[in-house]
């Protein structure tokens, strides 16, 4: 079988290579295909050339942008290095729901007597003093036998972490019955 199969594929190369032989042969024979091949070979030499400008050009261009854009982040970078002393601070309202839990939480690590009592919230009423600077009153319960509740009017600062927000008490006022 490998001797029949040999012969057939030398034949099919051969008839191939002799049709490509045949246009080659045409086309040299006839002047006006000489001619087309010449203008398509200078069409093509002059794509190439315009190619290769049109992608210096794109490089030149993403150069730039990258350049412009690394200055902008160095720009940032020594913005941010910079002490600025221009800056405004940054304060919670002081009705945020987590200013509030912050407060309940520094009302809870208040020292004598306070540590005694037990929190149990406020009277829902906050004051703003000053930007930063709030009022509000807590209600304890005071562990007296009669259940007696105290409200206790605090103030605090909202320009800080709610993690480091701290209260002092400005007045109580006892012998709130339950």
């Amino acid at each position: 079988m490998k001797n029949n199969v040999w012969p057939y594929i030398k034949k099919k190369a051969s008839s191939f290579g002799g049709s490509a032989h045949a246009f080659v042969e045409f086309c040299g024979r006839h002047p006006f295909a000489t001619g087309l091949f010449a203008l398509l070979s200078v069409a093509g030499l002059i794509l190439s050339i315009v190619g290769y400008y049109l992608d210096r050009q794109e490089a030149t261009s993403t150069t730039g942008q990258v350049l412009r854009i690394e200055e902008k982040i160095d720009t940032i970078s020594e913005t941010n290095n910079a002490p600025n002393t221009n800056l405004e601070p940054v304060y919670r309202e002081c009705d945020d729901h987590q200013v509030y839990l912050a407060v309940m939480e520094s009302a809870r690590n208040l020292s004598e007597p306070y540590s005694n009592w037990e929190v149990r919230g406020s009277t829902g009423v906050v004051k703003t003093l000053s930007p930063g600077v709030c009022e509000m009153t807590v209600l304890f319960v005071t562990g007296d036998p009669a259940g007696k509740m105290a409200e206790v009017d605090i103030v605090y600062k909202t320009d800080v972490p709610v993690s480091s927000i701290r209260i002092q008490t400005t007045k109580e006022r006892l012998n709130y019955s339950s």
